[in-house]
Order: C-alpha cells, then structure tokens, then sequence
C-alpha cells in the first residue's frame, strides 16, 4: 500500500496477477467491463443508503424500536442486485 490518496488501493496480499498496466485491478478481459461493474456497486452503494435512511425514518415514525435485521435486509438486497453477475456464462461455443 501507498501513502499516495489518488493510488488505488492494493492490498499486501493481493494476487499481483489481478493488476493491469495502471495498477488498477482487472478482473475482465475488457477494461469497460470493470467500469461498468464499479459503476454499478457504486450505484447499489448509492440505494443502499436510501434505503437505510428510508427504514430509519418508518422505523422512528411507528416509534418501533430498531429491531430490525439490516444485516440480512442488506443480505437479500445484495442478492438480489448482483445475482446476474454470479449467473454462469450462457454463451455459446463454437463446438455447440
């Protein structure tokens, strides 16, 4: 790791093989994959805090106490938003 703010984070551990040219991970074949997929974790981020805000306000105006179980609210949201990602590959082969 770097005391540099604008350095990506690279963790010590990090496998030296995920890192592109740039020092950016890279975990598609194409460079625009990555930043589509970081666009769309910043957006889930995004929701995600609407949606806490959301709970806290219906929480305190039915002066519930906060028995709520965000873990598995943020759980099943997570789920659900990135489900596609975890899909397997359904393309065809050029064998098949």
């Amino acid at each position: 790791m770097t005391d540099d703010p604008a350095a990506p984070l690279r963790p010590a551990d990090a496998p030296a093989g995920i890192y592109g040219p740039d020092g950016r991970p890279r975990f598609f074949a194409e460079p625009a994959v990555d930043r589509f997929v970081a666009t769309l974790v910043n957006l889930a981020c995004e929701v995600w805090v609407q949606e806490e805000r959301i709970l806290a306000l219906e929480t305190k105006a039915r002066g519930e106490a906060a028995g709520l179980d965000r873990e598995a609210l943020l759980s099943s949201f997570m789920q659900r938003v990135f489900a596609p990602l975890r899909e397997p590959d359904q393309t065809p082969t050029a064998a098949g």
